[in-house]
């Protein structure tokens, strides 16, 4: 029977111990390829959960590149290339998009 309880109480201990690793938030693409006119949907999750890009403050390194819609959608104006970056409030997502 003291075998059992400590069984149980060394199970319980490893089973509090180990600690649930938190969701971070990820952007569905690190790098985009695209020709004038065309369009790539952003989309922002953490876990299970999708955010709407204009949750987030966003940024381009080279705006005449494309313009972004409230709802993430990027459309490609001008060839060359641009960094996107979102700030969320534990990290900075990044993608390079290339206009040929």
């Amino acid at each position: 029977m003291k075998k059992l309880i400590l069984l149980v109480v060394v199970v319980l201990s490893l089973f509090l111990s180990c600690k649930k690793e938190e969701a971070t938030y990820k952007l569905n693409a690190t790098e985009v390829s695209l020709t004038i006119r065309e369009t790539f949907q952003f989309i922002i999750t953490k876990g299970k959960t999708q955010y709407n890009i204009s949750e987030f403050e966003v940024n381009s390194s080279n705006i005449p590149i494309g313009r972004m819609s409230a709802s993430g959608l990027f459309t490609a104006e001008n060839r060359g290339k641009t960094t996107l970056t979102v700030e969320t409030e534990t990290s900075t997502l990044r993608c390079e998009i290339t206009v040929k």
